[in-house]
Parts: C-alpha cells; sequence; structure tokens
C-alpha cells in the first residue's frame, strides 16, 4: 500500500468521521469542529489526488486557479 493511498483513506475517514459528527452532534460548538474536520480531510484528499497526479505526470496543483 503506497502513502498515497494511505493518504487517501485517512483524508475519507476524517470527512466520514465528520460526517458523522456534523450529523448526530446537538451542540453548535461541536458541529463547527465537526465541519472543521472535514475541512481537513477535504484538503488532505486534494494533496493526495494531486501528488498522485503528479506522479503520472499531469500538473501538481491540488487546487487549479485560473
Amino acid at each position: 500500500m503506497s502513502i498515497d493511498t494511505l493518504a487517501a483513506l485517512g483524508a475519507s475517514l476524517l470527512i466520514g468521521i465528520g460526517l458523522y459528527g456534523l450529523i448526530v452532534l446537538p451542540h453548535p460548538l461541536r458541529k463547527i469542529i465537526a465541519f472543521n474536520v472535514i475541512g481537513r480531510g477535504d484538503f488532505m484528499l486534494f494533496g493526495a489526488i494531486a501528488r498522485r497526479g503528479a506522479a503520472a505526470g499531469l500538473g501538481g496543483d491540488p487546487v487549479p486557479q485560473d
């Protein structure tokens, strides 16, 4: 298992934990923290996708901007 696959699985786990917390937890502050965990997982997933694309010879920009 490569580091890219582990990073993508970790990011998916963070997104899943955040979604669970956003749905289940009733306290507003905990919902904000769960939303932050989703965001961290999202950026981690972007980075894993960019690294995998850079290894394949594509551009290495995780968040392409015009």
